[in-house]
């Protein structure tokens, strides 16, 4: 089964969003488009792939509450949020995406 291992060969910050999300045991399969910055510079280069999602992954999220951006959980994240957006994910040995950033969340 093939999945994208290497998020950031096209931007330096890439930014995913989900989908079609598909629940294998222990992590996710997403459909994902895939697009972001390079080297500060926003570009035109979206393409489509699919990755592996831990469900044991971290989320920086910001509540919009004057608290700041916090650490939650991957399920408390998807609780709330029915679109899954991954900006800059850091993936583990394997290819999984293992923490995601998405501190624009409301």
């Amino acid at each position: 089964n093939y999945y994208d291992k290497n998020l950031h060969k096209r931007f330096s910050t890439p930014e995913l969003h989900a989908e079609l999300v598909r629940d294998k045991g222990n992590y996710y399969e997403c459909l994902v488009n895939i697009d972001g910055m390079y080297n500060g510079y926003d570009i035109d280069d979206t393409y489509r792939s699919i990755v592996r999602l831990s469900k044991k992954a971290k989320v920086h999220w910001d509540e919009k509450n004057g608290k700041g951006e916090k650490l939650v959980s991957l399920n408390d994240y998807m609780k709330r949020h029915s679109n899954v957006r991954m900006i800059d994910p850091k993936v583990d040995k394997n290819g999984y995406i293992i923490s995601f950033s998405d501190a624009n969340a409301s």
